[in-house]
């Protein structure tokens, strides 16, 4: 059987702000629905926030506005494109036979004006500091958000 949702049907029924509860896992399996045969729980993408150099305001800009802008380092190197947003990291990308994945936390992130996003590492370090082959565990992302709270403003 197929049923035919409407775009703002799907979106009331399974956008989320947070991961489902157990309970809710719960629910489904005892209606007999496997969780992994029904659409997704699906939590919405986190965004970013940046605040203004000058007035100080908070910009809050939606992460799909945000995949495949360039990033830049404090000393103007594209280091790569945003691929991904996640809670704490802004995942970046770059190249296509030789693929570099970098894990920037978001304290990093200085400015974004409208076609680069910029970062307050040095081209130098990024590779050394970000880059992963898989996805940093718990205790990475613990030790690399740690450090970047730990950073002085530069600008």
């Amino acid at each position: 059987m197929c049923i035919l949702l409407t775009k703002n049907e799907v979106k009331n029924r399974y956008q989320r702000h947070g991961p489902p509860t157990l309970s809710e896992i719960q629910s489904s399996e005892e209606a007999g629905i496997k969780y992994h045969e029904v659409i997704p729980f699906m939590a919405k993408e986190p965004g970013l926030e940046l605040k203004g150099e000058q007035s100080g305001d908070i910009l809050r800009i939606p992460w799909e506005e945000l995949i495949h802008k360039h990033v830049r380092t404090s000393d103007n190197i594209d280091i790569g494109d945003v691929d991904r947003i996640g809670n704490e990291f802004v995942i970046v990308r770059d190249g296509f036979v030789h693929i570099h994945i970098y894990y920037i936390p978001k304290q990093y992130l200085t400015h974004y004006d409208g076609s680069s996003l910029w970062i307050t590492v040095p081209s130098d370090l990024v590779s050394v500091k970000f880059e992963r082959k898989s996805e940093p565990t718990k205790e990475e992302i613990d030790m690399l958000v740690s450090e970047a709270s730990h950073q002085p403003p530069t600008i």
